[in-house]
């Protein structure tokens, strides 16, 4: 075992009894590797095997780690070299008494003993985490024989040989321990879950909750927020946001030219807020705490007082756990305080609480749907009340307001369940709560009917509408225009639309989008003579039309390869002063390849040329990841062939990011065979060489994404290839690009090499904590997810 972390003459601070811990806690538990004890100070019980969690670590990267520790702390203000030989001494006692299973008290002596050495803030996860879980594993059993042991050790000692030994409770205030060493082992957990593992204190909630300590749990609840808080956790979304494996492809590929010119946060995920097990067990501690004392109140404020936000996979399973002792008070917590807290955080995030309610509405989700629904209008007209029907009527007690977007997203997800009744009855409590019911939820109501084909119901909500004396605004009439149009009634939608016109004119955007919606969908019904003269008139009187306006001809004609068309929309879109999109030249581009055309590329890029388009590298480099995304073989030629224009013209030039798009939808390309990839990528390589280009750390992160998502079977390999370049180039590795690797590893499966990057990363100087640390933690105990 290692002494020293160095052979220099200063000595430093060898967390001696904790060295196999320095790497990563291992699903093992058990280890026959420990330091002996002296002679004189050996017991028949220390041949037992301890219960301490064994460690797995390479040399390097556990001299890494006491070199770090020795960097760190040899030149510290009153480490002399006699303290740091007690402080040696201790670990070492501190290891062989818990190991031995000696009485607990001598444990506390050794305990404070380090304490007054004032080194207890040195320790960290790796030292911490093992020493707390052997600790409660210990300590918290209810009540083991050993417990029993030392009590009895301590009885006989106290009261001599003949006296009777009295209750364990009654003699201590955690089971078989004295005060003093409950105190402390409350520290150890407490100085843990600063570090981010949380085993140990949760285990200490869960026995004040089946002793029904309520004012333990929460009073230990403060300390942590105290020391603790929320701190870290911030942080800890943003580098999940940024390197949020899988994240580009949730969109269907659909993201545009903006993805390939931002840097890696371009892949966020929508700001949910962080949901680490260990912080929502823990908060879950606390509710069940309040519910001991019955206190929704005191829950509700508690969940509101903390960023971390409950979930329903992983309150059940700490209800499941700590509570199967209690069957009436793990009904009250799952059945009662869970949903409610549940609809409480979602309520309070209207923009979650939409997302949410919408991805419900479908029939396969209505049970779901009512469920929430009933849970909502328990928390606004029943027992203990929190929620308050709009925010201009918030209280002291209902602190938490739907709006109005909330309220349409409950309506909308309703009728595409196809429960026009709980539309109804939804309509009917708006209306007794006092909730305000405007011209956007009657919109709203014509917007789903449209969306469900239903444009009877549309025609009768709209014919409602006026009857009620509601004015419709431009966004309506679009609405049940639309409506009837999908509905395959154009000519009770022209009938509208021409009343529409008969209005004021209201200019903006908004009614530009309604003439666009009425071109677009009399091309949908083929109505192309009635579309050109809407936009005729358009061009005429206004709103002038814009590219989407031109886009709908140019797409209808591509549909039908009409080509004629498509020069004849072309010239007019010229002649108004337009030149084209990306839009406009990948639906011409797709057009020709549908055709067979092998051209397509050149004659896509001559007419550019003829229209006048300004091409540069951002418009270049769209239509080849366009083509990337298309994932065709045809639509892969026609991107390489892009790509070696661009390195012809001197003008517009490929740049880094260009090739990075190349690079990363190579891996899209499941067809491709890998040795062609691995050419083709070579290539590619060589060509940005050529060019005195080199990829960035942005560069690196996407391709490192690409690789570890994409199905390709060479995916890891070549991330493996990018990695080892970015450290022969000397980049710097920070916390996402770790992130990044580990989670794709994970995502794939790899556990070996995912072990091997977590070795490398702690012998780089990495110390994680938070989402990364968890990550590693998954890996050590392979699980997947």
């Amino acid at each position: 075992m290692l002494r020293h972390a160095s052979t220099q003459a200063r000595q430093a601070l060898i967390l001696d009894f904790l060295a196999p811990f320095l790497i990563r806690p291992t699903p093992r538990l058990y280890s026959t590797n420990l330091q002996k004890r002296p002679q004189n100070q050996q017991s028949s019980q220390s041949t037992q095997k301890p219960s301490f969690p064994a460690q797995t670590s390479s040399p390097s990267s556990l001299i890494a780690k006491l070199t770090t520790i020795h960097d760190e702390n040899a030149n510290s203000p009153g480490l002399s070299t006699d303290k740091i030989e007690q402080f040696n001494k201790t670990i070492v006692d501190i290891r062989w008494t818990l190991s031995a299973r000696r009485h607990p008290n001598e444990l506390l002596k050794l305990w404070r003993q380090l304490d007054d050495l004032k080194v207890v803030h040195m320790l960290g996860l790796a030292q911490l985490a093992p020493l707390s879980t052997l600790m409660i594993e210990t300590f918290l059993k209810a009540p083991s024989t050993t417990v029993k042991k030392w009590n009895r050790q301590g009885s006989v000692k106290e009261r001599g040989e003949g006296r009777d030994d009295v209750d364990v409770k009654e003699r201590s205030g955690l089971i078989g321990l004295d005060p003093s060493l409950e105190k402390t082992v409350r520290n150890i957990a407490l100085l843990a879950s600063m570090n981010d593992s949380w085993d140990a204190i949760i285990a200490l909630m869960e026995y004040y909750i089946r002793e029904g300590d309520a004012k333990a749990v929460l009073d230990l609840y403060e300390k942590f927020t105290t020391l603790v808080g929320d701190r870290n956790l911030t942080m800890d979304q943003e580098l999940q946001n940024e390197a949020s494996i899988g994240g580009e492809e949730e969109g269907k590929g659909e993201q545009g030219t903006e993805q390939l010119l931002a840097t890696e946060t371009e892949l966020k995920q929508p700001g949910f807020p962080p949901r680490p097990t260990g912080r929502v067990h823990l908060l879950m501690a606390v509710v069940t705490a309040h519910a001991m004392n019955n206190s929704f109140r005191a829950a509700l404020d508690a969940c509101k007082a903390t960023v971390v936000q409950l979930d329903e996979k992983r309150a059940t399973a700490f209800i499941n756990q700590a509570l199967r002792h209690d069957s009436s008070l793990r009904n009250k917590v799952r059945h009662y305080y869970l949903p409610r807290l549940l609809v409480a955080s979602l309520v309070s995030r209207p923009a979650v609480f939409v997302h949410y309610v919408t991805r419900l509405g479908n029939p396969k989700s209505t049970a779901s749907l009512i469920k929430l629904y009933e849970t909502i209008k328990s928390g606004l007209d029943g027992e203990d009340m929190f929620l308050a029907a709009d925010p201009s009527l918030v209280t002291e007690t209902k602190t938490i307001a739907l709006t109005t977007v909330g309220w349409t997203a409950l309506l909308s997800a309703f009728l595409k369940c196809e429960r026009k009744d709980l539309a109804g009855r939804l309509w009917d409590d708006m209306t007794r709560l006092g909730v305000p019911i405007g011209i956007s939820m009657w919109t709203v109501l014509l917007d789903t009917h449209g969306q469900v084909g239903a444009a009877g119901d549309a025609l009768a909500t709209w014919r409602l509408m006026l009857r009620k004396g509601v004015q419709p605004d431009t966004l309506a009439y679009r609405a049940i225009i639309a409506a009837l149009f999908k509905g395959r009634h154009p000519d009770e939608a022209m009938e509208i639309f021409k009343q529409y016109e008969s209005l004021p004119i209201e200019q903006g955007t908004q009614r530009l989008s309604l003439y666009n919606t009425v071109c677009h969908e009399l091309l949908a019904l083929n109505h192309e003579e009635e579309a050109v003269k809407v936009r005729e008139e358009m061009e005429k009187k206004g709103p002038q039309p814009d590219m989407v306006t031109y886009n709908a001809f140019i797409n209808y004609h591509a549909r039908r390869r009409n080509f004629q068309g498509i020069a004849t929309t072309l010239r007019v879109m010229q002649a108004a002063g337009f030149e084209g999109d990306v839009f406009t030249y990948t639906t011409i581009l797709s057009a020709l390849l549908k055709t067979g055309n092998k051209d397509a590329a050149d004659l896509v890029l001559a007419l550019m040329d003829k229209q006048g388009v300004k091409k540069n590298y951002a418009l270049y480099t769209s239509l080849i990841d366009h083509q990337l995304r298309e994932g065709g073989e045809a639509n892969f030629q026609v991107a390489m062939k892009m790509l070696a224009s661009m390195e012809k013209d001197a003008k517009n030039p490929p740049t880094e990011i260009t090739y990075t798009a190349v690079l990363c939808g190579l891996y899209r390309l499941s067809w491709m065979d890998p040795d062609d990839l691995k050419q083709i990528e070579a290539q590619i390589i060589q060509r940005i060489r050529h060019r005195g280009l080199s990829l960035g750390l942005p560069a690196y992160h996407l391709l490192l994404k690409a690789c570890l998502v994409y199905p390709h079977e060479n995916g890891v390999q070549q991330a493996l290839a990018y990695y080892e370049e970015m450290k022969k180039r000397e980049i710097p590795l920070i916390n996402t690009t770790w992130y990044i690797l580990l989670a794709g590893l994970l995502h794939k499966g790899e556990w070996t090499i995912a072990d091997k990057m977590v070795e490398e990363m702690y012998a780089s100087g990495i110390h994680p904590a938070g989402s990364l640390l968890r990550l590693v933690h998954q890996i050590s105990n392979r699980i997947n997810g």
